[in-house]
């Protein structure tokens, strides 16, 4: 079962500000539940500028738990301890 549509159903108690993607498959989903949606595409040559993105909407929505769905990229130090 979907996790918006678990959260829609209020099995997930969260407020679900933004969904991030680097692959744009599934912003339909999330269009589904008015939930904006940020394709933000990664490239070993773009992964700073990518992750610096990623913050800066976490920062924006003063996000408290971030889910990584998918999302199959290492993670810099930079971006575990801006997130810490």
């Amino acid at each position: 079962m979907h996790p918006l549509w678990r959260w829609n159903a209020g099995e997930l108690d969260a407020e679900i500000t933004l969904v991030s993607s680097n692959h744009p498959d599934l912003s339909s989903r999330a269009q589904l539940y008015d939930i904006p949606f940020y394709h933000l595409p990664v490239k070993k040559e773009t992964k700073a500028e990518q992750e610096s993105a990623v913050l800066d909407l976490l920062s924006e929505d003063e996000v408290d738990l971030v889910v990584l769905a998918r999302y199959v990229q290492i993670l810099t130090r930079g971006f575990i301890d801006a997130c810490g």
